[in-house]
């Protein structure tokens, strides 16, 4: 059995962005089994909270950091994406999305529309 040495991560992330990328996908082909992508969205956070200390109550220690990472939350990126082969179901119950997501008509939505490759584009510049 090999010793292994642990690494001193102390400040390691100070100085790191961390982003979470959070994709929502309908469905193309036969029954709509293939994923497509229909909404892109990346996020991070404006700094990290502290962790509230001294508090045993476990769930509402869960509750409270949830809370404030939602107050730090900083929207990077977050558009629809028009999917690249015809949807054949919208997976609406999970996604949100519906055929009206896509109509000209769709002003109850301040969230841009944009091709696959646009996207693409914007999120790996």
């Amino acid at each position: 059995r090999r010793n292994k040495k642990r690494a001193n991560l102390e400040g390691y992330y100070d100085n790191i962005a961390v982003v979470g990328l959070d994709c929502e996908m309908v469905g193309g082909g036969r029954n709509g089994m293939k994923s497509l992508l229909a909404r892109c969205s990346v996020v991070t956070l404006d700094h990290i909270p502290a962790q509230p200390i001294g508090n045993n109550n476990m769930q509402q220690e869960s509750l409270q950091n949830l809370t404030s990472l939602s107050q730090n939350l900083v929207v990077l990126y977050d558009k629809y994406v028009i999917p690249k082969e015809k949807i054949t179901d919208y997976r609406t119950e999970w996604s949100g999305i519906t055929k009206s997501t896509y109509s000209n008509n769709n002003n109850n939505s301040s969230i841009p529309i944009v091709s696959f490759q646009q996207c693409q584009n914007e999120i790996t510049q």
